[in-house]
């Protein structure tokens, strides 16, 4: 499979999904992009990508960046649309000067959570794969 294709490392993947997954509110907090929403798009992907149509389309470390953008595409959603945020000067929207506000936050949370002990599923990749990524 992908983990052993890449050299991954199981247990630390485990740890940056679930890191992942925490990052992402509860219902009834956040309504939609909940951690519920945020499992159902990562499901979707890997359905999509499993398909016969797609499924020797992409590298390895192609899939594996579909599989980590779908899971944290939401990820620390404050539950409300870059619009509001921008509007009531949240200090995402000033952090990220109203240009794409909540992508760039979603994006950057993904490194944060890569970052922290334990939690970097591509310590094993080269500068070149990482970047990929």
């Amino acid at each position: 499979g992908l983990v052993s294709q890449l050299k991954l490392d199981p247990e630390t993947c485990a740890r940056f999904f679930t890191q992942v997954e925490d990052s992402y509110e509860r219902y009834p907090v956040v309504k939609y992009h909940n951690n519920v929403h945020g499992a159902d798009v990562l499901h979707g992907v890997n359905v999509l990508l499993n398909t016969s149509v797609l499924q020797h389309a992409f590298s390895d470390i192609e899939v594996l960046s579909a599989l980590i953008a779908a899971a944290v595409h939401d990820a620390n959603h404050p539950g409300r649309s870059s619009a509001f945020v921008i509007k009531t000067r949240h200090p995402l929207a000033i952090l990220y000067n109203d240009m794409s506000v909540l992508e760039n936050h979603h994006a950057s949370t993904a490194f944060r959570l890569m970052d922290a002990d334990g939690c970097d599923m591509l310590s094993t990749f080269d500068g070149t794969e990482r970047s990929i990524i």
